[in-house]
């Protein structure tokens, strides 16, 4: 099994739940995943100021 789990790219389980829990897994943000996390921030920021 991967012991890395990319935030924002994988879908997240149940199992992986508990292996990043445990600490048998480690989560990373990678720049894709900032990206997406940045474009959604802007978009929420949008419609509060409508």
């Amino acid at each position: 099994m991967n012991n890395v789990f990319q935030y924002g790219i994988e879908q997240l389980t149940v199992g992986k739940t508990i292996l990043l829990a445990s600490g048998q897994c480690k989560g990373i943000l990678n720049d894709e995943a900032v990206q997406k996390i940045k474009l959604s921030q802007e978009c929420v920021h949008q419609i509060d100021k409508q």
